[in-house]
């Protein structure tokens, strides 16, 4: 097996902070100014509730709960905590699975899976402003409080071109907030959201996007950039769902060479 980049962890080892200190980002430095000044104006628009009804859209978010919108065992067609984060552990024994929320909002599906798996799994998000997430944290709980690693980094955009997640799930999150709600979205805005998603997956690991934007698009330009991904990052791309359009990326385990 040939060493990747910037990743040969040892069996447990945390090494999420490497993401944020080692390597170049996927956006350049001026990409990353113009992104960041794009943030702050999304998180202005979500905080204010501008785009009504999506403001705090994710204080209700729990899986397999039915009649809710966003049901994320129904938005998805996967039940990730019956099945989908249980056969991770058993195929990877002997440390936790790494898991990122992209958009997590205020938290509550990653706290899900934290309250389920306890110290079998670590939970990231991503997000545009902490003191949104904690307003819509306080509809569902008074007394909660945010988990140290939720809305770590506001895009995955942030992060870097070496594998570190198990599973990346996006619900209404990341895809819809900074591709959606857009009127000058590209098939290379696309490439790049998919393009790091698929780069962050370890081998054998697992995403799930939900993405509205390609309705709004010329499906065969965007298939095309998923193909060049296939080929570019070694995953496997399929669609799933009618109402709702959802990507799954699958990127291989890779067949360690026998001595």
């Amino acid at each position: 097996m040939s060493e990747q980049k910037g990743y040969n962890p040892e069996l447990g080892e945390r090494y999420i902070s490497k993401a944020a200190r080692s390597g170049e980002p996927f956006l350049n430095s001026d990409e990353r100014k113009d992104k960041i000044n794009e943030w702050q104006d999304r998180a202005w628009m979500n905080e204010t509730g501008r785009f009504q009804g999506l403001s705090y859209k994710s204080a209700s978010r729990v899986e397999g709960v039915g009649g809710q919108d966003d049901d994320i065992s129904s938005v998805h067609r996967e039940w990730f905590v019956n099945l989908t984060i249980p056969k991770l552990i058993t195929e990877n024994p002997g440390r936790k699975i790494k898991i990122m929320d992209l958009g997590g909002g205020n938290g509550m599906y990653a706290k899900q899976i934290r309250d389920t798996f306890g110290d079998k799994v670590e939970v990231f998000t991503t997000g545009l402003k902490k003191k949104a997430a904690e307003k819509s944290l306080e509809i569902n709980d008074k007394k909660a409080k945010p988990n140290k690693n939720d809305l770590k980094w506001r895009s995955i955009l942030e992060l870097h071109d070496f594998p570190e997640f198990d599973l990346i799930v996006d619900t209404y999150g990341e895809a819809l907030y900074s591709l959606k709600m857009r009127s000058d979205v590209s098939v290379n805005d696309i490439s790049k959201y998919f393009n790091a998603v698929s780069k962050k997956l370890l081998p054998g690991g697992h995403a799930s996007i939900d993405f509205y934007p390609i309705f709004e698009m010329d499906q065969s330009l965007v298939e095309d950039v998923f193909r060049d991904l296939e080929k570019q990052c070694g995953v496997k791309i399929s669609f799933e769902g009618k109402d709702n359009f959802i990507v799954k990326i699958d990127k291989p385990k890779i067949e360690i060479e026998k001595k």
